[in-house]
């Protein structure tokens, strides 16, 4: 019924599709690695990228905390400038005031020698 080429010619024609289908399923299976990889890599960078930006962030978040120590610090040294000033200033009335009293003392013993003086000639 079916002659010996006919079969032959089947034969090879089921062989050659059957190798297409292996032919492509490894290649749709090396494509699926490929694109497997190629998804793991970039989730991979976008991972590193990921974890760049919160570095970024936690190095903003310390460099505002500086600055805010900063300011207090500056805070700091213009209140201790002020106490300094007023201090100096407080200083230099109290001078002042070491000087008039010594004026007085001065005043008060010229007068007392002259009270004296004028006490014992008589």
């Amino acid at each position: 019924m079916w002659e010996p080429g006919v079969i032959v010619s089947l034969v090879v024609g089921v062989v050659a599709i059957v190798g297409q289908i292996i032919s492509i399923t490894v290649f749709v299976v090396k494509l699926g690695g490929k694109i497997d990889l190629n998804n793991s890599t970039l989730i991979g960078k976008i991972n590193v990228m990921d974890q760049r930006v919160q570095n970024v962030e936690a190095s903003i978040v310390d460099l505002k905390n500086t600055d805010r120590r900063l300011s207090l610090v500056e805070d700091r040294q213009a209140a201790l400038s002020t106490r300094q000033g007023n201090m100096e200033q407080d200083n230099l009335l109290i001078r002042e005031d070491l000087g008039k009293l010594h004026q007085g003392l001065d005043r008060h013993g010229a007068v007392m020698r002259q009270f004296n003086d004028t006490q014992f000639s008589k």
